[in-house]
């Protein structure tokens, strides 16, 4: 796809893709450099309702309008169509996803979970002040600009509750399980539901997982949280700092009613006992420091294998088969799953041509592969912007001076031992693994392994998340690449 009939942008890589979208950059005639969800409708046309679809992308498009010009929400820029393509112009996110830097079961230290959670809600402060509901958040619609500030993006579910001074109930059962509100089945608030779902991503931010699978009665980790009155004190609730626990409590109350308001969270003293990172303007005082902060706590350790034992396999679809011929059909919406079928999640990818031979040993990526902090450090030193350390290019990858076959041995081994459904194409200049499976919230991953001769004897393997939690994704990239070991993966 080189052009589009009546499209006034150059057309770029691609970025992301979703079931009938493509996201690719775009640039201008002055070279300034966007992000375009490109929509077929013919393809849409043969899957669904056409009038459907279209009145819920022009509700996404004038939502998304209204919420413009706000620092921490993703700018719409224009929007057309061709006879065959529906494209959305919107700002780059430079910094790539904010998730995608964050390690599982970990999370980032408190103060900055405090600057990005700020951040969070001052966008979602404006949004609600429009009269309009995300009702889709989530760690993938959360993005990062060229100095690491949160971008809300992805307005596919976004609804009108306020208009004119009146206010309305919404109905749809939209969203993620693990960040939906309780109450979505029925008729809601929508800046309530939304409140609920920030309070979610707090708690991931901080402890690098969410709390349980979905708000319902059939969760477990949800029932005992009820049970215990809503003041859980076990593991990983008691990790908390009693300020963060009382500001989630109020963001998790089950009765709307009592759960916190968006002014009621910006209130809180949690958000201001530490300002760290943050200007007067609430944007980011120093991108180098930040970068290097969120760097710090990605670590995988290629001593101990994290492949887990025969009783906790990766959970994965009834029956699913391993398959090395042909790439998997797209795995089907789930009623609470926000898998738009027009939009993609996220934008930066892995752009391969940007590693070489000669400058891997720059490359960030490598720094989560080492023992001590020196590699980080010495980044550190010599950065100049915030992606000197966090670079746009997703952190799942590694390199490797062992043979193609080997790699692939290991990998198949890795996929048999996690029970997950694999297939595989050998392109011109890179063979791909494409990869479905379900993580342990019962929500589906999908992605692809791809191994790349970049020199002589020298291999990029990169796992590009196409859909899904970021941070399941990593989770599975990292007990993947510690299975691998050092004898496989190049450390530096």
């Amino acid at each position: 796809m080189s052009t589009i009939e009546g499209f006034p942008y150059q057309i770029g890589r691609e970025l992301g893709e979703g079931a009938f979208a493509s996201v690719r950059a775009c640039f201008d005639d002055k070279a300034r450099v966007f992000a375009v969800k490109l929509v077929n409708k013919n393809y849409v046309a043969q899957k669904m309702n056409m009038s459907v679809w279209t009145r819920r992308i022009t509700s996404e498009i004038q939502l998304h309008k209204i919420c413009n010009n706000h620092k921490n929400i993703i700018h719409f820029y224009a929007s057309g169509d061709s006879p065959t393509w529906r494209w959305i112009v919107l700002e780059y996110a430079q910094g790539g996803d904010l998730f995608d830097k964050i390690e599982p079961d970990v999370g980032v230290d408190e103060d900055v979970a405090q600057f990005y959670f700020a951040q969070l809600m001052d966008g979602i402060k404006f949004m609600h002040s429009k009269g309009v509901a995300h009702r889709d958040l989530k760690p993938e619609n959360l993005l990062l600009d060229f100095n690491g500030n949160l971008k809300i993006s992805d307005f596919g579910f976004a609804a009108l509750f306020s208009y004119k001074g009146k206010t309305r109930l919404l109905n749809s059962a939209v969203g993620s399980p693990p960040y939906a509100a309780p109450e979505i089945l029925g008729q809601y608030d929508g800046a309530k539901v939304d409140v609920w779902s920030c309070g979610i991503i707090l708690f991931a931010l901080l402890l690098g997982t969410t709390p349980w699978d979905a708000a319902y009665d059939n969760s477990e980790e949800y029932v005992f949280f009820r049970d215990c009155n809503e003041r859980p004190s076990y593991h990983p609730w008691n990790q908390l700092s009693p300020g963060a626990y009382s500001l989630i409590m109020g963001m998790l109350r089950h009765n709307p009613q009592k759960r916190y308001s968006v002014q009621r969270v910006l209130q809180h003293p949690w958000l201001h006992t530490n300002i760290s990172f943050r200007s007067s303007s609430g944007a980011c005082s120093d991108p180098i420091a930040l970068a290097s902060r969120l760097m710090l706590k990605l670590r995988i350790d290629l001593n101990v294998s994290a492949i887990p034992t025969e009783t906790t396999k990766t959970r994965i679809e009834d029956n699913a088969a391993t398959s090395m011929t042909q790439p998997p059909a797209r795995i089907e919406d789930s009623l609470l799953d926000s898998r738009n079928e027009y939009s993609t999640l996220s934008q930066p990818v892995m752009d391969s041509t940007v590693f070489t031979a000669t400058n891997i040993d720059t490359d960030p990526a490598l720094s989560q592969f080492c023992d001590t902090t020196e590699f980080l450090e010495s980044l550190t030193q010599k950065a100049k912007r915030f992606e000197d350390i966090c670079p746009p290019e997703r952190m799942t990858r590694f390199y490797s001076r062992s043979s193609e076959t080997v790699i692939l041995q290991h990998l198949y081994d890795c996929m048999r031992k996690l029970a997950v459904s694999v297939t595989s194409k050998k392109e011109t200049k890179q063979t791909v693994l494409y990869i479905r499976l379900h993580d342990k919230r019962k929500c589906q991953l999908q992605g692809e392994i791809t191994i790349q001769s970049i020199a002589q004897g020298l291999k990029l393997i990169n796992f590009n998340k196409r859909f899904g939690d970021p941070l399941e994704w990593r989770k599975f990239f990292k007990i993947v690449a510690s299975s691998m070991g050092k004898s496989i993966v190049l450390t530096y």
